[in-house]
């Protein structure tokens, strides 16, 4: 008897102990302020360390293949750029990173997106998504409406993204027709 007293008071004083106090709140993970949807004209400075931004881009015309998928995270004020190149001209993937301040203006996605609206919603069934941007469960897609104009949103691209990895050859063709003209 006096055995199943014991097991019983030691079982009460474990429950007992592993229950929360009332009394102290518990803490919850930090969580996100964060709405692509509605902060995307100012993504430097409302992106905090606790968002992770994906773009993905379909750089693909006629019979060439090229997808990119950048992924921007935020640590210390400084943007850190990830980038993976996949292209059916050159089979291997390519890995670039590089990581700016918040202040700088090497890419600025959101000035790339305000020139862009017009190309948030397709106008037509043959629309094609160029690229896709996700944070946080939001996503905005960007459309493009034919070859032209495929051509200007992929040459407006190149030339960002050979702002941001000035050091990458991947986009050397830029810099030369740049200098050309």
């Amino acid at each position: 008897m006096k055995l199943h007293h014991l097991i019983v008071t030691i079982l009460i004083v474990i429950f007992v102990s592993c229950s929360s106090d009332p009394a102290s709140p518990e803490k919850s993970a930090p969580t996100s302020d964060f709405s692509l949807q509605n902060d995307y004209n100012d993504l430097n400075a409302k992106l905090t360390h606790l968002d992770t931004l994906i773009v993905e881009t379909d750089l693909s015309v006629c019979t060439s293949e090229r997808y990119e998928r950048l992924t921007i995270t935020q640590k210390d004020s400084v943007l850190h750029y990830s980038m993976e190149i996949r292209d059916t001209d050159n089979p291997a993937k390519v890995t670039l990173e590089t990581q700016h301040s918040k202040s700088s203006v090497r890419w600025n996605l959101s000035s790339f997106l305000t020139e862009n609206t017009n190309r948030f919603n397709p106008v037509n069934d043959q629309d094609r998504e160029r690229m896709r941007i996700m944070c946080n469960g939001d996503t905005i897609n960007l459309y493009t409406q034919n070859l032209v104009d495929s051509n200007k949103f992929i040459g407006a691209y190149y030339t960002t993204m050979s702002e941001l990895f000035p050091y990458a050859t991947d986009y050397d063709f830029v810099k030369v027709v740049l200098e050309e003209e």
